[in-house]
């Protein structure tokens, strides 16, 4: 009788456990990602909307971007800027995080890609972009250009800015898409770098100076991704396109 009283009470407690695991993993225990008002960074980049779709009879899809009102009006910025530099790390990874897996695919092609991600890497960007064409998920370039956005209007007392924002994309991996005629790439980190840097000189103007100043500092950079994306970002800030222009003009 014991012994069954015994039994039962060990099936009881292992049922009680897996419940609170459960219970604590829904309810987000184990994350290790700073939170505000019960939703993690990443949650929050997602629900982030700093740019819309319009559908032009001549021009196709069009990316209008929101103004800086609706966008500082927006709960989610309100939320990351309240995390501040906690929340710093969580935006670089999301920066650079290789393209996400569509559900569906099974493991071995998945294994199969991780490898040609490697392969492409290895062999370096003048190989990689030959006859490569393809997307990242929609998604997930929101994400990544609300990561970088963020981390830009951080600015550097928040272990943001610009300067970090350029050395996390020139480092991250690139040619990761799952999508397109080699299933390798698209924009190479999945998201255009100046439309993220555009939105946070227009939504945060106290950190105007100090990404004039960042772009300034990458056009002399000695990697090269850091100097084209620069070059790129350069071009949308009103202060910097002439002296970009004229600087191409003379090379």
């Amino acid at each position: 009788m014991r012994r069954i009283t015994r039994k039962r009470s060990l099936v009881f407690a292992a049922l009680a456990a897996m419940m609170l695991l459960g219970f604590a993993w829904r309810f987000g225990w184990f994350n290790l990602e700073p939170s505000y008002e019960g939703k993690t960074v990443t949650e929050w980049l997602d629900r982030l909307v700093l740019y819309t779709y319009k559908q032009d009879p001549n021009l196709g899809t069009l990316q209008i971007d929101r103004t800086p009102e609706a966008i500082t009006a927006d709960p989610a910025f309100h939320a990351l800027m309240a995390i501040g530099s906690r929340g710093a790390p969580v935006l670089t990874q999301r920066i650079s995080d290789p393209a996400e897996f569509p559900p569906e695919m099974p493991l071995s092609e998945r294994l199969s890609i991780r490898w040609r991600w490697a392969w492409y890497r290895l062999r370096g960007p003048a190989h990689a972009t030959f006859g490569v064409f393809g997307h990242w998920p929609e998604r997930q370039k929101a994400r990544k250009t609300a990561a970088a956005f963020t981390l830009v209007a951080l600015g550097t007392n928040n272990h943001g800015g610009f300067i970090r924002f350029m050395e996390t994309y020139g480092t991250a991996p690139w040619f990761t898409s799952v999508y397109g005629a080699t299933n390798l790439v698209g924009a190479p980190e999945g998201f255009i770098p100046s439309e993220a840097v555009k939105l946070a000189y227009s939504v945060q103007p106290q950190v105007r100076d100090e990404i004039i100043a960042g772009v300034k500092q990458g056009l002399q950079h000695t990697n090269a991704v850091c100097q084209s994306m620069a070059v790129n970002c350069a071009m949308v800030i009103p202060e910097l396109r002439d002296l970009v222009e004229s600087r191409q003009k003379t090379q």
